[in-house]
């Protein structure tokens, strides 16, 4: 039996797509997973603000782009680095229901609280903050959290803002 004959092929995309995640080391999938919870394009200083090194970041998307999972984009995050996408929707999907969820309302909270602090203002800023303490309230609340009052009062106040200034610029 050749290599081919012992290959084991995943019974869906999901399987497949988790498959290509699990060919990399553990630090490489901690930080995509967490890239994931920025979104579909992120930005390594988000990274930082989630507790990651430079060097482990740096190593995480070099391997990630080597295995054709990301690419680096022609645009620049608030410190000046090189904005990165997932290569497929699909690919960031499969990275964000990898991380367990006791982790993933931390990174909403964490991610939303890093662009509150670096991109001050801009209706489309405040929207994306609060859509991350939202669903870092929803996924706390879900596990029972004691954290999830606090951040349900966090996300309210920021959704209310941002709809606010939605309604103003409708006016």
């Amino acid at each position: 039996a050749g290599p081919l004959q012992t290959l084991t092929i995943p019974a869906t995309l999901d399987g497949l797509l988790a498959t290509r995640l699990d060919q990399l080391d553990q630090t490489s999938k901690q930080v995509l997973r967490a890239a994931s919870v920025v979104g579909q394009v992120f930005y390594p200083e988000a990274l930082l603000a989630l507790g990651f090194g430079q060097a482990a970041i740096d190593d995480a998307l070099m391997a990630a782009v080597r295995r054709d999972l990301i690419a680096e984009l022609d645009e620049r995050g608030p410190g000046g680095q090189l904005a990165h996408s997932f290569k497929h929707i699909l690919m960031r999907d499969a990275a964000y229901e990898s991380m367990p969820k006791a982790e993933r309302w931390r990174a909403h909270d964490a991610v939303g609280r890093w662009l509150e602090g670096e991109w001050q203002g801009g209706d489309e800023i405040s929207l994306i903050v609060a859509h991350h303490a939202e669903r870092a309230f929803w996924i706390a609340h879900g596990l029972h959290h004691a954290d999830a009052r606090a951040l349900g009062a966090r996300a309210f106040e920021l959704l209310l803002a941002a709809g606010r200034r939605a309604w103003a610029n409708v006016l």
